[in-house]
């Protein structure tokens, strides 16, 4: 009987899971909190470190290869967030929101980065933990962070016309 595994993301290291472990004859389940492939890839203005890619193609492009890469092999992850997870007898289970619980024989967390809480007393500002998340008439942002993702994202909607703080 084939090994049962759970891939839980759906951002390029999830792909590559689920793409490889199919391949090598695993049932594979694969959940995403969004049930569309790409994480933090979607949220990407330029993407200059991908092989086979146009150097500069935007994260929506290299989003839709991988979604193709994946329907290659029938693969498309179903929309579904983990909430724990254990080691039974029998391998592991994985409970997801709204109780259902999935055994499988091993589990591969593919969920890259989580963003920090943010929170200020008195808050009224909305706060976004993903840049595609911004409504598109935004024209004022405070970016709270320094590293890549956080200067690519200020850098896409200064393109868009907005003005963008880093902070």
């Amino acid at each position: 009987m084939p090994l049962s595994v759970l891939v839980v993301g759906a951002g390029p290291g999830g792909v590559a899971a689920a793409v490889q472990l199919h391949r090598l004859g695993a049932r594979v389940s694969w959940w995403d909190r969004t049930g569309d492939i790409g994480g933090l890839l979607r949220n990407a203005r330029a993407v200059e470190n991908w092989p086979g890619m146009p150097v500069g193609a935007p994260g929506s492009a290299c989003c839709d290869r991988l979604r193709e890469h994946a329907s290659t092999f029938g693969l498309q992850p179903e929309p579904a967030q983990a909430t724990g997870s254990c080691e039974s007898g029998t391998g592991v289970e994985v409970a997801r929101v709204g109780g259902a619980v999935e055994r499988v024989d091993a589990v591969v967390w593919a969920i890259g980065t989580q963003p920090l809480p943010w929170a200020l007393a008195g808050q009224a500002l909305p706060v976004f933990h993903e840049f595609c998340e911004i409504p598109e008439n935004a024209r004022r942002l405070l970016v709270v962070g320094g590293g890549e993702a956080a200067c690519d994202g200020a850098l896409h909607w200064v393109q868009r016309g907005a003005r963008a703080v880093l902070a």
